[in-house]
């Protein structure tokens, strides 16, 4: 068996000034990226970032750096929001000479915006669903007795909203766990 032994490098570019991070605007960009990532001077920095894009010669290049500075931003620094990104945007987007620059640094924010908002739905839907199960699980347990660990897995595979209200209503008015588990299989039964 052999082994690759690989050797890693870290830098550390918060000690360094803004005078002191040097090299063309696209190396700037990206030092500057790293080194306030995580802090809380980020927002406040991005303007400054981002008006690094118009020294950028080749448009193309561009681009494709703002894209991909976007989608780290939208990776690394979740709390930026939409708007805060818009605004530190707004002075590149009106560079007069770039129009395919605007159009695609919005339609990007624009795609990262839905994005966030179908994994924000996504996320709350999951969110739902466990505590409804979990909702069954309580009643069940205050009410009746601990549903067993079959039971216990067979109510939190349930991924139906509807399903779980209507077991939430029979968990809080059957007489007993046997009740319950055939009141589960009719209405597994008939879904």
């Amino acid at each position: 068996m052999t082994f690759c032994k690989t050797t890693y490098l870290l830098y550390d570019f918060s000690y360094l000034s803004e005078e002191e991070i040097r090299g063309e605007a696209a190396t700037q960009i990206a030092l500057q990226l790293i080194r306030h990532v995580f802090d809380g001077q980020l927002v406040k920095k991005l303007p400054d970032i981002f008006a690094l894009f118009e020294e950028l010669k080749n448009q193309t290049k561009a681009l494709q750096s703002l894209a991909t500075v976007l989608r780290y931003l939208a990776v690394a620094a979740e709390w930026v929001t939409p708007e805060q990104m818009r605004e530190a945007l707004a002075p590149v987007l009106r560079y007069e000479g770039d129009k395919q620059m605007a159009t695609l640094a919005q339609q990007w924010l624009e795609e990262g915006r839905q994005k966030g908002l179908q994994e924000g739905r996504q996320e709350g839907l999951q969110q739902g669903l466990r505590l409804m199960q979990q909702n069954v699980l309580e009643l069940l347990e205050d009410r009746l007795q601990s549903p067993t660990p079959e039971l216990r897995g067979r109510i939190e595979a349930i991924t139906d909203l509807q399903l779980l209200s209507l077991l939430v209503r029979r968990a809080a008015t059957v007489d007993n766990i046997a009740e319950f588990v055939q009141a589960l299989e009719t209405l597994t039964d008939s879904s």
